[in-house]
């Protein structure tokens, strides 16, 4: 079996426990013989952008082309597998 995770890990300076079940999922699955591929941004990289790219984040919670962009490969490269 085939699962792909997909994940915005919050900031380090603010540990989420989402984070660490993200993580624990991940590796409960592994443990059992399942292929898990990951796909995550962080929020940790919102700080290196530039103020305009900062200005439009409001826009790019809802809908962001980029991270789509960004994120087919992952999709069309982890087929899930049929059981």
């Amino acid at each position: 079996m085939r699962v792909l995770l997909v994940h915005n890990r919050y900031r380090s300076a603010q540990p989420s426990g989402e984070n660490g079940v993200v993580d624990n999922e991940a590796r409960l699955l592994a443990e059992r013989g399942i292929d898990v591929r990951r796909f995550e941004t962080a929020s940790d990289d919102i700080a290196t952008w530039p103020a305009p790219r900062r200005a439009t984040l409001p826009l790019r919670v809802v809908w962001s082309i980029a991270a789509r962009t960004r994120r087919a490969p992952s999709c069309t490269s982890t087929t899930p597998s049929r059981s």
